[in-house]
């Protein structure tokens, strides 16, 4: 019995690795919410497409086929607990057997006839509770499967997240070179003008001439960019036509820190640890399974119904028929698969709570790491939206010296380049603060996976 009382032990004690009282560094203890973590970016169409995503991924639907799959072979397993009942007919047309007693009148070159008929029912006495913990690993698998549906889940909108803002930052690359072509341009007439009026000299007219050709020639990266972050977007959606255009809206102001709960918390709302606790659980519950297979076994069969045993030409007549039975079944010798068996569940037991154990120290390194990156992210995004404002700034007061013969071109040219690489550097910070923020929400996964209606497999 000793074996079924490990059984009921957890295979592994994550909460020993996660104390109750551990906090996050930074972190704010609050609840981890339970909505979907893109409502936080108030942004409906980021909301279809992950909806779209939901409904189309393929890799998705895949992951709950797999689920499918697990749960039905749970009800098979499950099943060893019930008796098995069948309604059978047996029919049988042989030579008679010259060895076998024949009765008076009856040819000997004649066929033998059987017909059986009636119920037969067996049941295996579960002496050691074997069907039972085969029926929990099974259960555990099941869970496990789901936990693996939930972090594709999760994953998957993760990434359609990334794609999405990757668009939309595509596109505010693209609008910011547009409005800085179009400023050269214009910079380039006036350059151009005083020169003709002997205010500017030629080396300030080749230098801007260049810079426009520069910005020409870089459009072109930036347009393929975007058609290509399109095309990848509706490749995760699972439509098979990329070339439907996709709105999208301009980079979101990201929002406080969410509420990031306890270390603990992770047991619950990763469902990648959810998976995993799953895997140790049934692996450990199929150790204590390889261990009762030494045990005997005893099975009991019943059957009721009609039979009838007639020669040649006779007229069958049938007779009720019944019969009771037992068979006690006790292991001896194997030939050594029994012990190979235990000893293969062991290992597995062994590797699925060390995959376990892994998986939490991951998680928590992945949420301390996603914090660190959002609040770095959130101090660049600050600091380049300050740059970007004085460079343009600096830009526009230099601009006017220069026209009022104060300041050399040169000047005004400086200022220009790093007013427009300001710009750009905050199209990049604002995106980096988004990605920061999406990553956050993976690490600390969340229980709305659990919520989604399932697909049906195909």
């Amino acid at each position: 019995m000793i074996p079924l009382l490990l059984a009921l032990l957890a295979p592994v004690h994550a909460e020993e690795l996660l104390d109750a009282d551990t906090r996050y560094q930074a972190g704010d203890a609050a609840a981890v919410s339970e909505e979907p973590w893109w409502q936080t970016f108030d942004d409906p169409q980021l909301a279809a497409l992950i909806d779209e995503g939901i409904a189309n991924n393929p890799d998705l639907g895949g992951a709950v086929a797999r689920t499918q799959q697990a749960e039905g072979a749970f009800v098979q397993t499950r099943s060893a607990l019930m008796p098995t009942l069948s309604f059978d007919v047996v029919t049988q047309h042989q030579p008679i057997n010259p060895a076998s007693f024949v009765p008076p009148g009856v040819n000997p070159s004649a066929t033998q006839n059987l017909l059986q008929a009636g119920l037969q029912a067996g049941y295996e006495v579960d002496l050691f509770g074997r069907n039972v913990l085969g029926a929990r690993a099974s259960r555990f698998d099941s869970l496990a499967s789901a936990g693996d549906r939930d972090a594709t889940a999760l994953a998957m909108s993760t990434l359609i997240g990334e794609a999405y803002y990757d668009l939309a930052a595509a596109r505010a690359r693209r609008e910011v070179l547009v409005e800085q072509l179009e400023t050269n341009r214009k910079l380039l007439e006036i350059v151009e003008l005083r020169r003709d009026a002997a205010g500017a000299g030629t080396v300030d007219v080749l230098q801007q001439r260049q810079q426009v050709a520069a910005l020409e020639a870089s459009l072109p990266a930036v347009e393929a960019a975007v058609d290509l972050t399109a095309f990848r977007l509706a490749s995760l959606l699972g439509r098979v036509d990329p070339t439907a255009d996709i709105d999208t809206a301009g980079l979101p102001e990201v929002a406080e820190l969410p509420g990031t709960g306890l270390p603990i918390d992770l047991l619950d709302n990763r469902p990648d640890l959810r998976a995993a606790a799953g895997r140790s659980t049934s692996a450990h519950v199929r150790e204590t399974v390889a261990y009762l297979g030494f045990l005997p076994t005893l099975q009991v069969s019943g059957r009721v119904g009609w039979q009838s045993i007639w020669f040649g030409d006779q007229t069958p007549e049938f007779m009720e028929a019944w019969q009771v039975g037992t068979s006690l079944s006790v292991p001896i010798f194997a030939g050594g698969r029994r012990h190979g068996a235990l000893k293969t569940a062991r290992g597995a037991d062994y590797g699925a709570s060390e995959a376990y154990r892994g998986a939490v120290i991951t998680a928590l390194q992945e949420v301390e790491g996603a914090m660190l990156n959002d609040d770095a992210a959130q101090k660049r995004l600050t600091a380049s939206r300050a740059s970007a404002e004085l460079a343009r700034a600096s830009y526009d007061r230099s601009r006017e010296q220069w026209l009022e013969g104060v300041a050399t071109y040169l000047t005004v040219f400086t200022n220009l380049g790093a007013w427009q690489r300001a710009e750009l550097d905050l199209v990049d910070a604002q995106r980096q603060a988004v990605s920061a923020r999406i990553q956050l929400h993976d690490a600390l996964g969340g229980t709305w996976t659990r919520d989604l209606g399932e697909r049906k497999a195909r």
